[in-house]
């Protein structure tokens, strides 16, 4: 991969911003208008009030009141500032809700696309309409084996791959399937067993347990993992969008 890093006319360097997100882009003024919101609120409710959790139905019918208002002329308030802290109010509340932090019951919005008369439909039906790919008969829902990198330089850089392989554990368990994280089963054994008795495990549950990977990046272990699996067939998942999501499916609703 080509060396991607910043260096300014003094010589000095930093990794590249590509990712991250252009934050100095971003304007003062909407972040001034809701900091007034904020203030209100906390005179009203106290500090951080609206973190505690709330359903999203409630920020997403103020948001739309909001605009409406707006679109209508009324200037009793800062209407737009409202309608914008609202949706950030949603979305801060969705991204808690994934993490786990906040209860999934939160999440209250209807789902549109969710697929009517279920029971009518052959497997293979269901899973070219939820986006499974074509050219697999996997049944609906997969035991997903979840590859990425463990091994670090350092024991908090470990600790952060064991993080994000962990929540996208829970995340596909949140999708309706079953999933098996690695990294937390056989954490508590690094540095006290080689990597060949590890990896024979893995590879025998990826044989004997896994209809689909997900490939979280790239590392040594993982791209065995990977190789495995595509040559066993398995369907590959490389981002949580092109995992179905089967909680809204007639057959699972029990999982809500």
């Amino acid at each position: 991969m080509a060396d991607q890093r910043r260096t300014a006319v003094t010589g000095a360097q930093r990794d590249a911003r590509a990712g991250k997100g252009r934050y100095d882009l971003a304007s003062p003024f909407p972040a001034a208008r809701k900091a007034k919101i904020f203030e209100r609120g906390a005179e009203h409710y106290g500090d951080r009030n609206w973190e505690q959790g709330m359903p999203l139905s409630w920020f997403l019918d103020s948001t739309e009141r909001h605009i409406v208002q707006a679109k209508m002329g009324m200037t009793d308030e800062d209407h737009w500032g409202a309608a914008s802290w609202n949706l950030d109010a949603l979305m801060h509340t969705q991204e808690m809700i994934d993490r786990g932090i906040l209860p999934a019951e939160l999440n209250d919005l209807p789902n549109y696309i969710g697929i009517a008369g279920i029971a009518d439909r052959t497997p293979a039906q269901c899973a070219a309409e939820i986006g499974l790919p074509a050219s697999t008969s996997s049944p609906l829902k997969h035991n997903i084996y979840v590859a990425g990198p463990f091994t670090a330089m350092s024991d908090a850089a470990r600790r952060d791959n064991i993080s994000r392989a962990s929540t996208i554990g829970w995340q596909l368990m949140r999708k309706g399937h079953r999933a098996h994280v690695p990294h937390a089963a056989t954490c508590r054994w690094h540095g006290r067993l080689g990597r060949e008795p590890i990896m024979d495990l893995d590879l025998s549950i990826i044989d004997a347990w896994a209809s689909a990977l997900f490939y979280m990046a790239p590392s040594l272990g993982a791209d065995v993992e990977l190789a495995r699996a595509e040559e066993n067939g398995l369907v590959i998942f490389r981002s949580l969008e092109e995992v179905p999501d089967l909680r809204n499916l007639h057959t699972q609703r029990e999982w809500r």
